[in-house]
């Protein structure tokens, strides 16, 4: 999925199809986060989706990074990212 913003709370991506069951509050466990080069796993929780007629599916989340080692690597690419 095209990331659509990242900050040190949350993550918003843009849905490349329709995920059945996908609800706000629903929980995401263990995601496989990829940025560019950078990859970290998180669960996620969903707190909006967004859709409109013609337009793509936006799905924000909160980020709760698995260990230290993938806080790191989030803040790490946060760092030399700071327009995301």
């Amino acid at each position: 999925m095209r990331l659509n913003d990242l900050s040190t709370a949350g993550l918003s991506f843009v849905l490349e199809h329709e995920l059945p069951g996908l609800e706000i509050c629903h929980p995401i466990r263990t995601a496989d986060v990829r940025l560019g080069d950078v990859a970290f796993k998180a669960d996620l929780v969903v707190i909006h989706i967004t859709s409109a007629p013609g337009r793509p599916t936006v799905c924000g989340t909160l980020v709760y990074p698995k260990s230290d080692k993938d806080l790191i690597r989030m803040k790490d690419w946060l760092a030399t990212h700071p327009s995301s």
